[in-house]
């Protein structure tokens, strides 16, 4: 069965783009911005879809050609059996966004290409570029920004232990995950409990229920699995970014943004940014006081605002 697209056709043309052992991925272009020069690509974190940043989406359209697409296993795209290992392996979620990027630039020959990416798709841009260097450098991208990479240290660093126990809670909680609802309202009412996702701008939860249910007989269920959710967050909780971060290529302008390590409930992945920067060569290391991992949900315009006016003016 083909799942539907995370963003309805009235907000954006869909289409599938082929990554890496021949999952299809869902690519969207959103409406209203085909006039400009100017491109963005946005990718979403784990366990979300692209239809979940609607409102920001379309608050971009105005200064910028938008895409967006679903990575493997969620929203619109193809979902690989969870059990297997290598459904989600790092490398192939890597040659994935390389694929997306590419079928951009097939669509825009003549744009000027900037790519977001937000946790899981900041982390495949990544390894992309540790991983498949030359492939990373020749992406037409003006500039990358990366929002919260989950960048996991290894044994010598003083976060490993929290890091490691962490992780081990985490996969553990998204196991055992519900995942049906008698509607979206109940499924949001249950969200708004957790300090995450009442902290969400006015119509963004919507937009993620939206994008990340689909109906059942009996009311509504996740479309991404628990069980490849967690498989993800295992993947990436393990030292597979922090050892080669000095292999990045310096092809592209290269943004690292974080939440703020202090704020309260801030995870790991805030507290390790300040020991990925000085690794990246090249990098503009910003952090936003008193946003957390959710950033782009929690504060919007703030989100549109700094993509216009640092990442698309490079």
């Amino acid at each position: 069965m083909i799942a539907s697209p995370s963003i309805p056709a009235s907000h954006a043309q869909d289409f599938f783009v082929v990554g890496s052992g021949g999952v299809r991925l869902r690519l969207y272009r959103m409406r209203g911005g085909e006039r400009h020069r100017r491109v963005v690509i946005m990718g979403h974190c784990n366990g979300f879809a692209a239809g979940a940043y609607l409102p920001l989406l379309e608050r971009l359209t105005d200064a910028a050609d938008v895409f967006a697409f679903d990575h493997r296993g969620h929203g619109g795209a193809d979902a690989p059996p969870a059990a297997d290992p290598g459904s989600f392996a790092p490398d192939g979620l890597a040659q994935d966004v390389g694929a997306v990027v590419a079928a951009v630039a097939a669509q825009r020959p003549d744009g000027e290409l900037h790519y977001f990416g937000h946790s899981l798709s900041a982390a495949a841009m990544l390894r992309l570029g540790i991983a498949f260097p030359r492939a990373y450098a020749d992406l037409p991208l003006r500039a990358v920004a990366l929002m919260e990479p989950p960048v996991f240290p290894d044994a010598s660093h003083p976060l490993f232990q929290r890091c490691t126990a962490d992780t081990d809670e985490l996969v553990a909680r998204t196991r055992r995950r519900r995942t049906r609802w008698p509607d979206a309202a109940a499924f949001m009412t249950g969200l708004r409990r957790y300090p995450t996702f009442s902290a969400f701008a006015p119509g963004m939860l919507e937009a993620m229920a939206a994008a990340t249910l689909r109906p059942v007989d009996d009311g509504v269920a996740l479309i991404c699995d628990p069980a490849a959710e967690a498989a993800i967050f295992a993947t990436w909780g393990r030292p597979i970014l922090y050892p080669g971060l000095d292999r990045v290529p310096t092809t592209h302008r290269l943004h690292l943004l974080g939440a703020d390590p202090a704020a309260p409930g801030a995870d790991w992945v805030a507290r390790m940014m300040a020991s990925v920067a000085p690794r990246l060569q090249g990098v503009r290391f910003e952090v936003f006081a008193g946003r957390g991992h959710l950033w782009p949900f929690e504060a919007p315009d703030e989100a549109r605002a700094w993509i216009v006016s640092t990442l698309l003016a490079c």
